[in-house]
């Protein structure tokens, strides 16, 4: 657990997860994405899934470029637990989590 990206920098260096969690909007002008992105950084292709309320182009468009599975809020469990299983490389449901999977 974290709240902005400096703390995940220094807790990963403590910790290495399996999967990284990450809100978009993290405060004081901190990302989640921003946060993915440096851990990738310490270690690259680490699995991850971004969250946000924001429904930019943008943020679809940046998430979809690093590889990364963007749920918009709110997130049912069912959501969560597909996207988790493609970030981590686990086969998906039958006809379950297509849109999920960044698109160009």
């Amino acid at each position: 657990e974290a709240a902005s990206t400096d703390e995940a920098v220094a807790r990963f260096r403590e910790f290495e997860p399996d999967l990284v969690l990450a809100d978009y909007r993290l405060g004081e002008h901190d990302s989640g994405f921003e946060a993915i992105c440096r851990l990738r950084e310490m270690r690259p292709g680490l699995p991850a899934v971004l969250i946000s309320g924001d429904t930019d182009t943008a943020l679809r468009r940046n998430a979809a470029a690093a590889g990364l599975p963007l749920l918009h809020k709110p997130v049912t469990l069912e959501r969560l637990a597909e996207a988790v299983r493609m970030a981590l490389g686990w086969e998906p449901a039958a006809g379950v989590g297509e849109d999920l999977v960044p698109g160009p």
